[in-house]
């Protein structure tokens, strides 16, 4: 806002011959005189955004996980995603309603470590950067947990919003960022989330793209300082179209739109927009011919460009891929243009990624069968594939898909439709398997481990022997393997099952395996941080407990098969130990309190010659059955030890001392061996 010296007029106001009389109506003028002032001055421009609109807060969720650290070309991602927010929000000061959102940057392993930093406010990049310099990381990744305080902190300003989540790798807090974006609450607000994937594998990156997908946002992938700075400022341009503009509002509608050309990219003509690996080249055309030197350039993915009149050629690149078309505008005309590459995204079966489960196939080849006269010359004649392309995309049409099976060459035509997945087929010798993993209550298990070995019944082999096995850990596992019997292992944490499984041919097997388990937490009352107790649990199997595992976690839970446990608590100071027995059914949660009373004990022998030289002191401390359970070289040695009787022992040169004594309560217990000296 222009500001004007006090003593000058902000605008002219109309002039008014005096009045020849006095008015009956004195009130008159002054209306008068009000009126003209709205009509020539009208109030200027809003400095705030209106709170309560629907769409004009963003807010932007940081990650403050321990992977931060990490360090790509650039140097640690955490200071290059702090230099690449800084560059990026100071070109929208006062341009949005910005906030901070933060997690896993205080405590180490708590996925309800999720902060606000500020609320969305109009935005001064400079406070902004104090607050993203202040988040340093350190713990987990609860995206799921991060988007529900997003959302619910949205929902208080204003219905629904725009959300920036910039993450370095997958949630691990085992919870479903894509179920709870298209859950009932977060469906209920007009909710969109744009996802920065920053230094990501594919795989971890195409987890988070559902949030962006189910919500119309961007897309954004960044492997850079540079990448991630063009990211941000794409994401928040995205954010500033759905809100109000602080400061002076624009004079033209907002149905209007500005001369020029709007660009989007497809990979097939009814497939949704690209929104990243863009790079757009546009060349004016001057008597027919490319103007050199006045090539345009940019990486947004859906770019405008205000053009002048004229004619263009436009270009677009795309992972290899190139189309091109020209285009004509005219004096203040705005066109859209849809570039369309007409590909066609190539997917392996999904199990088919680990290649222990091809076992029997070498190479897989593809050749085009298009038209010579009408093929892309860029269309390879034969195109070798690896046992997982992620990225691999064909032009649209049909191929000949060649494999070599057991030393036996075999093909198959395939057609490959222009902006959709072309998944290969299962071969003719070969079956899918799909598990549904669940317990006794019917929930999904989350992380199992699931092992596959195929049974060989040969004459040569015994029928219990097993070829090396598949492993997979996911919580819905499928697997392209060759037709056979197969063992199945199903195991989430100390909870195993057993069962055989048979894959047909050219056909899939669907089983429901259901996994009894129960829940065992173990706490310890109270707990000291210096001590690292040691637990150990065993199960009762034929009349006898057989030893299951040994930890030192405390409060967290354990996944137990049903059954009887003996479980010991052993200190790893003091040397005792509890044991407490304890029976598990199946789809319970239980939990085993261990309570620790202690007696602090200090020791010393006042008769001494030389009390702190020459002589070294050697103590020992027995049980009432003669078992050690402590012993020190210290002069006046302080410990704490459970209430009982104990032995103690002290010798010093050829003197020797001994006394039995009973500790009770937690008030320190002084004891001078001076007076209990052994007789020689």
């Amino acid at each position: 806002m222009t500001s004007h010296p006090a003593n000058h007029m902000p605008c002219a106001l109309p002039q008014r011959r005096k009045p020849t009389r006095r008015p009956n109506k004195p009130c008159l003028f002054g209306c008068f005189f009000a009126l003209v002032l709205v009509l020539c001055c009208p109030p200027s421009a809003p400095l705030h955004a209106e709170p309560n609109q629907p769409g004009t807060n963003t807010l932007i969720i940081l990650d403050g996980s321990g992977s931060m650290w990490g360090k790509i070309k650039d140097g640690h991602k955490f200071l290059i995603a702090r230099k690449a927010l800084a560059a990026s929000t100071a070109n929208f000061d006062n341009q949005l309603n910005l906030g901070l959102l933060a997690y896993g940057h205080r405590l180490r392993s708590a996925c309800q470590d999720i902060q606000v930093l500020k609320p969305p406010a109009p935005l001064d990049s400079t406070e902004f950067s104090k607050l993203v310099n202040s988040v340093k990381p350190v713990g987990k990744t609860p995206i799921t947990g991060a988007l529900r305080k997003a959302l619910a902190l949205l929902n208080k300003s204003g219905k629904g919003g725009n959300i920036i989540l910039l993450a370095d790798g997958p949630e691990n807090c085992r919870q479903n960022p894509c179920a709870f974006i298209t859950s009932k609450t977060a469906k209920a607000s007009p909710l969109k989330v744009h996802v920065i994937a920053f230094a990501m594998k594919p795989k971890e990156a195409n987890s988070l793209a559902c949030l962006a997908e189910k919500t119309g946002g961007q897309f954004l992938t960044a492997t850079s300082q540079k990448e991630l700075t063009q990211a941000l400022t794409t994401a928040l341009k995205a954010s500033q179209d759905g809100t109000r503009f602080l400061g002076d509002q624009p004079s033209t509608p907002k149905t209007s739109k500005k001369p020029g050309l709007k660009l989007s990219a497809h990979l097939g003509p009814t497939s949704k927009a690209l929104n990243n690996n863009l790079n757009w080249h546009i060349v004016p055309y001057v008597k027919g011919k490319p103007a050199p030197g006045e090539k345009t350039t940019s990486k947004d993915p859906a770019p405008f460009f205000p053009l002048k009149e004229g004619r263009y050629q436009i270009t677009a690149n795309y992972k290899n891929h190139q189309a091109k078309q020209q285009i004509s505008l005219k004096s203040k005309e705005h066109k859209s243009l849809k570039m369309v590459f007409h590909l066609s995204q190539l997917r392996f079966p999904k199990a088919w990624e680990a290649s222990n489960s091809r076992s029997g196939f070498g190479k897989i080849f593809l050749t085009p069968q298009n038209d010579p006269t009408t093929t892309n010359s860029k269309t390879p004649s034969l195109i070798e594939l690896t046992s997982s392309p992620e990225d691999a995309l064909l032009p649209a049409g049909a191929y000949k898909l060649s494999a070599i099976e057991n030393g036996k060459l075999k093909s198959w035509l395939i057609q490959a439709e222009a902006g959709k997945e072309t998944t290969l087929p299962l071969w003719k010798t070969t079956g899918r398997l799909n598990l549904i993993l669940k317990d006794s209550t019917g929930a999904q298990l989350k992380h199992p481990i699931t092992r596959l070995k195929k049974q060989r019944r040969d004459k040569e082999q015994p029928a219990n022997n097993f070829e090396d096995e598949i492993i997979s850990t996911a919580s819905a596992p499928q697997f392209d393997i060759e037709a056979g019997t197969y063992n199945l292992t199903i195991q989430d944490g100390h909870a195993i099952k057993q069962q055989i499984a048979t894959v047909k041919s050219s056909s899939a097997t669907t089983l429901t395996i259901e996994l009894e388990r129960a829940h065992l937490s173990i706490k310890q009352t109270p707990l000291s941080q210096s001590e690292h107790p040691s637990i150990s649990i065993a199960q009762k199997q034929n009349n006898t407990f057989k030893h299951i595992t040994t930890t030192q976690a405390v409060s967290a839970p354990l996944i137990l098969a049903p059954g009887t446990y003996r479980v010991t608590h052993r200190s790893d100071e003091k040397q005792t130990s509890t044991t407490k027995t304890i029976r598990l059914t199946k789809g319970t949660h239980k939990t085993l309190t261990f309570k620790t009373q202690t007696t602090p004990l200090a020791l010393t022998i006042s008769n001494r010659k030389d009390p702190l030289s020459r002589h070294q002191t050697f103590w020992r401390i027995f049980e009432k059955s003669g078992r050690l359970v402590w012993q020190s070289t210290t002069a006046e040695p302080t410990l704490n030890l459970p209430a009982g009787r104990y032995i103690i022992q002290a010798e010093i040169g050829k003197d020797q001392y001994r006394r039995e004594v009973w500790l009770k309560g937690s008030s320190t217990t002084a004891i001078d061996l001076a007076k209990h000296p052994l007789k020689k």
